[in-house]
């Protein structure tokens, strides 16, 4: 074998181990781009619960504001009506 038949074998294993290498990266950036992924879909979901949740207290929140209003005018009808029989 000659030494320009060497070379080129040694150059050729050299390509082959770097496209491995290569090969290796590119499989750990999609590994690691499908683990941001999903990560991303669960913060979303997880955003979107606590706007509902917001939502659901906002409602809350105007239900009891309604109420409280309702029983202050019927305490003042009721404060009315006791009047009318004091001895």
């Amino acid at each position: 074998m000659s030494i320009w038949h060497v070379r080129q074998s040694s150059r050729s294993r050299t390509i082959q181990v770097s496209s491995g290498q290569v090969a290796e990266a590119v499989n750990e950036i999609s590994h690691a781009i499908r683990e941001q992924s999903a990560a991303a879909r669960e913060i979303a979901q997880n955003v979107e619960r606590v706007a509902q949740m917001t939502e659901q207290g906002s409602y809350a929140s105007q239900a009891a504001a309604s109420l409280a209003s309702e029983v202050n005018e019927l305490s003042g009808e009721l404060r009315r009506l006791a009047e009318t029989f004091r001895i």
